[in-house]
């Protein structure tokens, strides 16, 4: 049984943009696959949402994507990722401004997005264990 997202987030936030973000979140959530923990890592993005939290620990919950919603929170500063199924990383990690670390440790990645380039003030980049086949320009020019 699915818990309803929307019934999570009780904040000052605009009730409309609390619904449209909650709805696109829970699609995300039903569209498990393959064991992936999406519910509770839906429970974590809400959570970071109604406080505006620094950190989403999204680490261990075997996800094989992840939801655009998060791509709108540049308030974020640390993000961990790992022990995943990650095969790629979205393009609109770039949007992350506010990113100090990224943690991808123990990851299905062969490659990252050239947009990692305009995460200016990231200082910590972990990459263990992942299957990355190259370093891009991108990565090799951060200061992490």
């Amino acid at each position: 049984m699915r818990n309803n997202l929307v019934e999570a987030v009780a904040n000052p936030r605009a009730d409309e943009e609390v619904t449209i973000f909650t709805e696109g979140l829970q699609e995300w959530v039903n569209g498990a696959t393959n064991g992936e923990d999406r519910q509770k890592a839906g429970n974590a993005i809400i959570e970071v949402f109604r406080n505006s939290s620094i950190t989403l620990d999204l680490g261990d919950m075997y996800l094989t994507s992840l939801p655009e919603q998060i791509r709108n929170f540049s308030f974020l500063e640390i993000l961990y990722l790992d022990g995943n199924k990650l095969e790629h990383i979205p393009d609109w990690i770039g949007d992350l401004s506010g990113l100090k670390k990224l943690d991808v440790t123990e990851n299905n990645l062969r490659n990252l997005p050239e947009s990692i380039a305009n995460l200016i003030n990231l200082t910590s980049l972990n990459l263990y264990e992942c299957k990355l086949e190259v370093l891009t320009e991108a990565v090799t020019s951060l200061d992490a």
